[in-house]
């Protein structure tokens, strides 16, 4: 964590990801039933390498911040916006128009224009039949760009891993939450696409990203030492009891 360093172990974390994504969609194509079972179970995890992914961007992110001294004030905050999106928006807007073009002529099919417009203003993490149509797969950066509009202000909220893990808490319980209360009164009337939407929408991967504030504040010099309070402990142990319990059939 040294200043200015680039974290090596970050690399691997991320080169680790990609392998997983990889691994899962190519499992996807093709016949793969001569695979033993416990095998098939291990790629299929591979989905989990998006979770990965964000659990390393609000680790990284946290630690930019905290390097640069942004965070706060308007042209602070202006700066965070225009890199994460220059980082995002070029190769997206790449693939969107590579998948237009694609499903024009292989599919003979015109996008839909609803569709089009949200994901290039990025508001298709917010769209329960949109979220995964032009790019497939294009959930993932829907949530990321969402998640990028919660960090400056998170930044000058979570100082200590105290905090993050009562963040990390407080981002389970809502989830929980909100998931049971959406299921009983949907939003929209297709049940598959507003249950796929309930797994990729940002309150669902919010705690995800919150256990990469936890890892930034476990691994800064200084802040290890620093004691989880007895109240944090205490709610984390009944808001467990209470997850476990919420799952049981």
């Amino acid at each position: 964590m040294a200043e200015n360093s680039r974290l090596s172990f970050i690399d691997a974390l991320r080169g680790i990801a990609v392998l997983l994504v990889l691994l899962v969609h190519c499992y996807q194509f093709g016949d793969n039933s001569f695979l033993p079972a416990t095998l098939q179970n291990v790629i299929y995890g591979g989905k989990y390498g998006v979770q990965l992914f964000y659990i390393i961007s609000a680790f990284t992110l946290f630690l930019s911040l905290d390097r640069r001294g942004e965070g706060t004030g308007r042209q602070g905050n202006l700066k965070f916006f225009l890199r994460r999106f220059f980082r995002i928006a070029p190769l997206y807007y790449l693939a969107i128009a590579f998948y237009t073009g694609w499903n024009l002529w292989a599919n003979q099919q015109s996008p839909a224009v609803t569709g089009l417009l949200t994901h290039l203003t990025f508001t298709h993490g917010l769209d329960p039949y949109h979220i995964n149509s032009t790019v497939p797969a294009g959930w993932s950066i829907g949530v990321e760009m969402s998640f990028y509009l919660l960090v400056p202000f998170l930044f000058t909220r979570i100082r200590d891993l105290n905090q993050s893990v009562q963040f990390l808490l407080f981002s389970l319980l809502c989830a929980f939450v909100l998931r049971y209360v959406l299921i009983a009164y949907p939003l929209v009337a297709d049940a598959d696409a507003w249950g796929s939407y309930l797994y990729f929408f940002l309150p669902a991967q919010l705690p995800v990203f919150a256990l990469g504030f936890v890892f930034f504040f476990m691994v800064k010099p200084g802040e290890s030492r620093r004691r989880v309070s007895t109240e944090t402990l205490v709610a984390g142990a009944l808001l467990s009891v209470v997850l476990v319990l919420g799952a049981a059939p």
